[in-house]
């Protein structure tokens, strides 16, 4: 394995580790102290900013992450034409924001808009920073900016919820905690140093070719991942979204963050090296980026799978433990699908530039989840709920590869990597269907030690990634130097 992509993995998990468990810790204090009507609240507006973000400049990041190696552009027009569609959209969303507001009649709604609003608008300059930092390599910045958001979030919800303040405190400090970053003096010095009137015609249009069908990508993935909690919403209110997103957002977070560390170290390079040498110059870094994310997604999906109840009890508490253990495995399920398709598979679309293929794969998605929830979600709540997004998934990823093949590019999947992790995943899945439900954080933790122990072992006998390899070197290296 490429030694490069593994120093990158672990500098992105350093960078990302403290603030991710922050973000972790407090969600689960929200949602072990606020209640679930608060919560879902809070969860409902999430969810549509996230909407917002995906439908209105996430296609903007992604799209200068495409192009950001084009010798076609300069970095500073790069930049000003993100900062200009950038702002642009800020202000239409203020625009947008304020009439709402004054058309509603339920005030208690259009506070809720307002701040929803201001999220939406940090959150996208956040993120912008965030991706110029991904971009760049830059995994320090990186990690200081997501450090600083989560530390900021963390106490202004305490505070907020101290206070009593309600849903309105929640979406406040989340609002804080992106707002700093975003202005932090890196930023403002870049750009105020651009020429902010001078337009870059060609790359907007560039950008606007490929990045509109991302732009309706992102939207359908997100409506997809809004679906379920939408859907609660309207059949059965509140707090059954808050009793869904409790166990979503622990699940999501957990798997997502690890995810969102592998693409960040190997997106970057796959881009760069597929610009200077094709597919073919750009394989040995998809085959890395492949087999990891299926490394890594395995060990999650037994735990979550395997000792859901557990880890409903330990992590979530009493109030959540009627719908937890049923909705954890299916959620599980679905995060680490998404993720293997978002961050591996539907790279053949953004790099052969085919994002309607994308795109029609995703209002797909959309569609047969929003079927599959009118029909699950009223009779079954909120486990009909995470069996409509795991199906939808599992047939979206398989549209994904067998369209991606046919349409753009032909991506590599190693298939002895893939067949090890199978395996190893295999056995280890067997061993916890024989071993009984673990009641209390002892019992947990060493049911959870062994069950992974024999996912590592299978991986180290095969010899995945040159593990053995390494650990005889090193036992070598060691019993060398103890000689001597």
């Amino acid at each position: 394995m490429d030694h490069t992509f593994l120093k990158r993995v672990v500098v992105y998990s350093l960078a990302k580790a403290g603030p991710g468990a922050m973000v972790l810790f407090t969600t689960l204090y929200y949602i072990n102290t606020v209640g679930p009507k608060i919560y879902g609240e809070y969860a409902l507006a999430i969810s549509i900013v996230g909407v917002a973000e995906a439908a209105l400049v996430n296609w903007i990041f992604v799209s200068i992450g495409r192009y950001f190696y084009d010798s076609s552009f300069s970095n500073n027009e790069c930049f000003r034409t993100v900062f200009q569609l950038t702002a642009a959209i800020s202000i239409a969303a203020i625009a947008g924001g304020f009439a709402a507001f004054f058309l509603l009649e339920d005030r208690h709604l259009g506070a809720l808009l307002l701040l929803g609003t201001a999220l939406f608008i940090a959150q996208s300059w956040y993120d912008l920073e965030l991706q110029i930092a991904a971009t760049q390599m830059l995994q320090t910045r990186y990690g200081v900016l997501a450090l600083v958001r989560a530390t900021l979030m963390l106490c202004a919800g305490v505070t907020s919820v101290y206070l009593s303040l309600g849903s309105y405190g929640l979406i406040a400090a989340a609002i804080l905690g992106c707002s700093v970053p975003a202005l932090s003096r890196t930023a403002l010095r870049r750009w105020a140093g651009l020429r902010w009137l001078h337009v870059e015609v060609g790359l907007i249009r560039k950008l606007f070719r490929f990045g509109v069908p991302l732009a309706g990508s992102f939207l359908c993935m997100m409506l997809m991942l809004a679906t379920d909690r939408l859907l609660l919403g309207w059949f059965n209110g509140p707090v059954e979204v808050g009793l869904y997103a409790a166990s979503s957002d622990l699940t999501n977070l957990s798997v997502a963050f690890t995810l969102n560390v592998v693409n960040l170290a190997g997106y970057p390079a796959i881009v760069k090296a597929f610009e200077n040498g094709g597919l073919a110059a750009a394989k040995p870094a998809m085959e890395v980026q492949a087999a990891v994310l299926l490394l890594v997604i395995g060990p999650f999906v037994l735990v979550f799978v395997s000792f859901a109840p557990e880890v409903a009890r330990v992590a979530l508490g009493h109030e959540y433990a009627t719908v937890a253990p049923s909705v954890i495995p299916w959620i599980a399920v679905s995060t680490a699908v998404a993720g293997f398709r978002a961050f591996y598979a539907d790279l053949a679309f953004q790099l052969g530039h085919q994002t309607q293929g994308q795109l029609f794969i995703s209002v797909g998605a959309v569609v047969l989840n929003l079927l599959l929830g009118l029909l699950l979600v009223p009779k079954f709540g909120a486990w009909g709920a995470a069996v409509a997004t795991a199906v939808t998934q599992i047939v979206a990823l398989c549209a994904s590869i067998g369209l991606g093949r046919a349409w753009a590019l032909k991506l590599p999947f190693p298939p002895r990597p893939l067949l090890t992790i199978a395996v190893a995943f295999a056995l280890a899945q067997t061993l916890a269907l024989f071993m009984p439900q673990p009641t209390g954080i002892t019992a947990f933790a060493i049911a959870t030690t062994a069950v992974l122990s024999v996912y590592a072992a299978a991986l180290i006998i095969a010899d995945f990634a040159g593990l053995r390899s390494l650990l005889v070197k090193m036992l070598m290296r060691t019993a060398n130097a103890g000689s001597s």
